[in-house]
């Protein structure tokens, strides 16, 4: 319960009984100053006729009762509907929706059984599941394992864990607390945090061997031993970052290099510390001077051991005569590929301007690396559709063949590659569909499962299915349907796979097959039926063709609950440019539990709340892509215009004349812009940790935007300033690490050089993601409701996160 003056309000309480319907709002104003405007004619036509002056004094008095009213609490959001709103915060929304999502996760050391965290009324509950037998039990006594922790640093009904491995004997968990990573024998429930001078993935294949650094040296020790072997790399120094992966046969390892000494920091200010003074914080500015020379370099070496002696073994370390350009880890993004007898290693990178990838062979022994495969497109090269995506490059295990990913006939497909240049480049899966994700490949790279989209054109183009693919044949195998979206998890051997399905038509269900696609079970299904009672609508996805464009375009629109058909909303539309991805969602945890846009609290104060994927967003047809190279400041805005007209026309309650836009980090950049190139459409915008001004760089925006450093004022928003008319809320974190909020305080200045009215708020001690900050929540809501809804936002305060958000 929350206390709001002299009132208490819960923001599971509904809405309160009386209150004048949003969408009557704006109604009710217009026929107020109507019965004003008549009540004044009217005593004054009285008036000159000769009416008495009882009745004139009471058509006066009601025309002043009249205009009074207009500005008075009919015109208030109460803080109910507020309150109503925070009930679908994605952190609240498991009060009454259960199990909304679902990620499994196969053991790999123990191939057969998968895990899954549930809801339950109690909190948290890990499961353990056997695919061979069916058996789903929980997967460790969890009253058990809160005990042994140390008090307060964990919630024990959500208790955090991030990894099972191991055998059945020897399984273990990580687990996130408030001191930091821990890891526990389940066999004993002993928990201890690990060495943080371990380095990661460095541990070999039987355990005995793992990486160090001490003393700014890196030192490998073996297991039980306390003499360590101190190795000597070239170009080392202490400010590196590292990450080593071991070849299968545990003969030798990769360690690779993230060096940022080229690159520039930045100051960033804290709020004043306990002496009262500002705390300085250096950050690396990437890409922020605009100069192609500051960006990170990846360098590797390889490791390798010599079993030859009678003696320990003795290592040798052999610099790899490679150096790229890379913002973050090739190893982590599974970029790296030993051949199963350790005598080959690859390594795939992508150029900086993200127009060339290239897959080198290393000669481990030597370090000589040698272009194999290397393919250039100007409208830019993925090794996956989606930006989160694994590669869906994968290394037969005789290392003679690769699985090769490519949009070489307009859509993303796969291609057989063979090493030696014996054969040519062969097609292996062709069609009017995309390959989403290569989730298995036979040893002998013979036989696949794929994720594939867009197979049936009457079925919408981002749902994935899953379908086995014979490599020789290219023949393809359907092992689920098109017509609600597929998360597929294939188990290690091939043998299994869990499928979680969603949509706005059903409940989530997640459901264990056999390769061949038959079911086992049905593991868990969702609970929406408090969810149902609160008034909640399913949300829509519309299919528009729009004239000029190179496909279909598909939308989403979210309806605030107990919708009214009959009634008129104004519009917001959440926006983000993504041309390696989808934004629109299709999958109901998407809505629910999405806490980058909040979209169904913000339908719940009287919005429809609409997501469009334009031309120029990804997961589609290279040339549906194309329109975002080069050009990710105005990406799609030629078309939303017109869906959001066509929109309208297929859901009158849609009110044209009251349209807003919101949007955080690149959506910021694209909600300003939208406000500035398109004022007739868009009249009121908030815009929080946005990178304002392209040229400026940095990892997304080189690999969509190409390196243009300085090249055009029309990449900053800057550069438009003197065109808003709307009314414009930006927000940034002073500690943002992601994108400095130099970019909003510049833009900020655009505004004021050219004397238009915005409001800037600057939070404190918050970071990139200030779309989950309480404060930065009530302040968005507040401007969308005075400006679009003409209502006084109410006085409320929004509950902190719960400890397990933050």
């Amino acid at each position: 319960m929350k206390e709001f003056g002299h009132k208490h309000v819960s923001p599971l309480e509904a809405e309160k009984p009386g209150e004048i319907p949003l969408h009557l709002v704006s109604f009710k104003k217009r026929l107020l100053r109507l019965m004003s405007i008549a009540g004044l004619c009217t005593s004054v036509y009285r008036y000159q006729w000769g009416v008495n002056w009882f009745t004139r004094a009471i058509m006066i008095f009601l025309a002043i009762c009249a205009t009074k009213a207009e500005g008075q609490s009919e015109l208030e959001m109460s803080s109910e509907r507020y309150a109503k709103a925070e009930r679908f915060l994605p952190w609240n929304v498991t009060e009454f929706a259960r199990n909304v999502e679902f990620e499994p996760h196969w053991i790999e050391a123990d191939p057969e059984f998968f895990w899954y965290r549930r809801d339950s009324p109690k909190g948290w509950e890990y499961r353990l599941v056997n695919a061979k037998t069916g058996v789903n039990k929980s997967a460790f006594e969890h009253s058990r394992l809160a005990a042994v922790l140390p008090e307060g640093i964990v919630d024990s009904n959500r208790l955090e864990v991030l990894s099972i491995t191991g055998s059945q004997k020897t399984r273990q968990i990580e687990l996130r607390t408030k001191e930091g990573l821990m890891l526990c024998e389940l066999a004993t429930y002993q928990c201890v945090f690990p060495n943080p001078t371990i380095i990661a993935g460095s541990k070999s294949p039987d355990d005995e061997w793992y990486l160090t650094r001490s003393g700014g040296q890196l030192e490998l020790r073996h297991k039980g031993e306390e003499d360590s072997v101190r190795l000597a790399f070239p170009n080392f120094n202490t400010s590196m970052r590292e990450n080593a992966q071991w070849a299968p046969n545990g003969k030798a390892f990769l360690v690779e290099f993230i060096d940022r000494s080229l690159v520039e920091n930045a100051p960033l200010i804290a709020s004043l510390n306990d002496q009262g003074r500002p705390a300085p914080h250096l950050i690396p500015f990437n890409g922020g001077t605009r100069s192609l020379a500051e960006a990170p370099r990846l360098r590797f070496a390889v490791v390798t051991r010599n079993t030859n002696l009678a003696t320990k073994p003795t290592w040798r370390v052999v610099p790899i005569h490679l150096e790229a350009t890379g913002w973050s880890s090739a190893i982590s993004g599974r970029q790296v590929f030993w051949s199963d007898d350790g005598t080959r290693l690859f390594i795939l990178l992508a150029s900086r301007d993200g127009t060339r990838l290239t897959l080198w062979q290393i000669n481990p022994a030597t370090g000589s690396a040698e272009r194999v495969i290397e393919e250039e497109s100007k409208t830019g090269m993925f090794w996956n559709l989606h930006w989160a995506g694994d590669p869906n490059v994968r290394l037969a295990a005789s290392g003679d063949r690769v699985i090769w990913f490519s949009e070489r006939d307009g859509k993303g497909q796969l291609w057989l590659y063979s090493l030696d240049g014996s054969t040519p480049p062969r097609q292996i899966t062709r069609g009017n569909f995309v390959v989403r994700d290569l989730l298995w490949t036979s040893e002998d790279a013979s036989k696949l499962f794929v994720t594939i989209a867009g197979f049936d054109k009457s079925d919408d183009p981002y749902h994935q299915m899953l379908v086995q693919v014979d490599v020789q044949t290219g023949e393809i195998l359907p092992l689920t349907s098109a017509t609600a979206d597929h998360a597929i998890k294939v188990s290690p051997t091939g043998q299994h796979f869990v499928d979680v399905t969603s949509g706005f038509d059903r409940e989530t269900t997640m459901s264990l097959h056999q390769a061949d696609g038959a079911l086992i079970s049905v593991v868990e299904t969702s609970d929406l039926s408090r969810l149902k009672a609160t008034g909640w609508s399913w949300p829509v996805r519309e299919r528009i063709s729009i004239e000029g464009a190179p496909g279909d375009i598909y939308a989403t629109i979210l309806f605030p609950s107990s919708f009214d058909s009959s009634a008129q909303y104004p519009i917001v539309e959440c926006l983000y440019p993504i041309p390696d991805g989808r934004w629109a969602p299709i999958r109901l945890g998407e809505v629910l539990l999405n806490r980058f846009t909040h979209a169904q609290a913000v339908a719940n104060l009287g919005f429809l709340v609409v997501f469009i994927d334009a031309p120029g967003s990804g997961l589609r047809s290279r040339a549906f892509r194309a329109g975002s190279r080069g050009n990710l400041h105005s990406v799609g805005l030629d078309f939303r215009p017109r869906v959001l007209n066509e929109l309208a026309s297929r859901y009158p309650q849609m009110d044209l004349s009251r349209v807003g836009v919101y949007g955080n980090s690149g959506g910021a950049n694209a909600t300003v812009r939208a406000l500035l190139e398109q004022p007739d459409v868009y009249h009121v915008a908030v815009a929080s940790g946005g990178n304002h001004d392209l040229r400026f760089g940095g990892p997304w925006v080189e690999r969509h935007q190409g390196l243009r450093f300085g090249t055009s004022e029309q990449e900053s928003n800057v550069s438009l300033a003197a065109r808003l008319k709307g009314r414009l809320l930006l927000v940034h974190g002073a500690l943002d690490r992601v994108v400095h909020h130099a970019q909003t305080l510049a833009l900020a200045q655009g505004f004021i050089e050219a004397n238009r009215d915005v409001d800037v708020l600057l939070l404190p001690n918050r970071g990139h993601d200030v779309m989950n900050d309480p404060y930065f929540i009530r302040r968005m809501w507040d401007h969308l409701v005075e400006h679009l809804q003409d209502r006084r936002p109410p006085l409320y305060q929004i509950t902190p996160l719960p400890e397990w958000m933050r």
